[in-house]
């Protein structure tokens, strides 16, 4: 089940995902995520700042989707979509400016719920980069 905003260019906009069992009641999937976007829409990571353009994070958390960027060529294959706004890397790193010198968590993480009952879970973890011959 996927609920997406409409009316915002493409890459744009709030995107939430449900993924259930092949027989699994259809209302039940659209009522969960009908649930997780109340919950991310009713929430804002980000707010103008009051000192500069663009923007700061309203709090110490913030989470988004990687989105392809067009400017792609030049360097930058990705943006970040954040409150359903398409953020540069530039602007995103302008947006964490208040936190020079903080520590950081960075949690990659699925876009779509696994709802499916059989489902196995398999914690993906990478190798351990081996020391270099330097």
């Amino acid at each position: 089940m996927q609920l997406g905003e409409t009316g915002v260019p493409v890459g744009e906009g709030y995107e939430f995902a449900v993924l259930g069992d092949h027989d699994a009641d259809v209302g039940a999937l659209v009522s969960r995520v009908r649930s997780r976007a109340e919950g991310e829409i009713g929430r804002s990571y980000l707010e103008r700042a009051s000192r500069r353009s663009g923007w700061t994070l309203r709090d110490d958390e913030v989470a988004g989707r990687l989105v392809w960027s067009d400017e792609g060529d030049n360097g930058r294959p990705y943006d970040v979509v954040i409150d359903g706004r398409i953020l540069s890397w530039e602007e995103f790193g302008t947006a964490l400016e208040s936190y020079e010198g903080w520590g950081f968590r960075l949690v990659i993480e699925d876009r779509v719920e696994d709802a499916r009952t059989d489902a196995e879970v398999i914690e993906m973890r990478r190798p351990p980069a081996r020391p270099s011959d330097g």
